[in-house]
């Protein structure tokens, strides 16, 4: 039976994540340190919620340091030799933790991060090795990694001076409803240009602009349009705050090249502000670890 508190090794090191250049300079150099298996869930089904969840903790990152994390697993065995990793899951993606929502009196825990695995076969009693990587995102080692917009909605049409989103060579703009009305007829050009150079006709070409211009980003009432430029993917995410400070959750999305933000329903008032996360060198760390012989439930 599986018992808490089993200690694995991990290599804690500056991270070169994937998104990362090597121009950063970024190193990969680790130094070991130790973390414990807390729990496991082990679902031996034939469902298709049947899968083995493994949360770990990690000594000596506090739980509020870290906001968000990605796992990859490089290698997962039972022991019967099933491997474990999916090779057809998506290419791993960071998450939330329970640092970014975490409790006052937890702040000084260990921070948690999950990997979900395969089932291990009927007959398997415990993983002979499991070993990956997880990147952390920390924004609170970098004050350079959030970039606070005061006022935002004033914004519109205004270039938008911010040192952190400088640093880290992003540029956003906000879009007032002309300006979108801009950005569709410059896309819309550039679309009848293309279809041109491929030889359509006019009538063509005029058949499917309209349907072009129609089907055209038209935001909801209090969505946030804006046009974004992050060629190194820095971005980690999007929130608002309101008028007494407190933070309202963004859900992004992107449509005909810019970026969409909704607030569920809440309409951003005249002295809020966005807030940009960013990951920055300073706010990201990798640990490696390698367990053997973790028994099962």
């Amino acid at each position: 039976m599986f018992k808490p508190g089993i200690t694995i090794a991990i290599a804690l090191g500056a991270v070169a994540p994937i998104y990362a250049q090597s121009k950063k300079g970024w190193s990969s150099a680790a130094t070991p340190v130790d973390a414990t298996v807390s729990q496991i869930h082990d679902r031996r089904t034939t469902t298709m919620f049947s899968q083995l969840s493994i949360s770990l903790e990690l000594a000596g990152t506090k739980a509020s340091d870290v906001s968000a994390a990605r796992v990859t697993v490089i290698k997962a065995i039972d022991d019967t030799g099933r491997d474990l990793i999916d090779r057809e899951a998506s290419p791993p993606a960071f998450s939330s933790t329970t640092g970014s929502y975490i409790r006052a009196d937890a702040a000084t825990g260990p921070a948690s991060i999950d990997l979900t695995l395969l089932n291990p076969t009927r007959d398997a009693t415990r993983l002979t090795e499991l070993r990956g990587e997880v990147e952390l995102y920390m924004p609170t080692k970098d004050s350079g990694a959030v970039a606070t917009l005061p006022k935002f909605t004033a914004l519109a049409g205004k270039p938008v001076a911010n040192k952190a989103l400088k640093a880290s060579g992003v540029e956003i703009s906000v879009l007032s409803p002309a300006l979108l009305e801009a950005e569709k007829k410059k896309a819309s050009k550039a679309r009848a240009e293309q279809l041109k150079k491929e030889g359509s006709d006019a009538e063509t070409i005029k058949w499917m602009i309209e349907s072009f211009e129609s089907s055209f980003l038209t935001p909801e009432e209090g969505e946030v349009v804006l046009k974004v430029k992050d060629p190194g993917k820095t971005i980690h995410e999007f929130s608002f705050l309101d008028g007494a400070g407190e933070s309202q959750r963004v859900y992004a999305r992107e449509s005909d090249g810019l970026t969409v933000l909704s607030t569920y329903g809440a309409t951003p008032a005249a002295d809020w502000a966005l807030k940009i996360a960013l990951r920055t060198p300073k706010s990201m760390a990798r640990r490696s670890f390698a367990v053997k012989n973790i028994e099962l439930p």
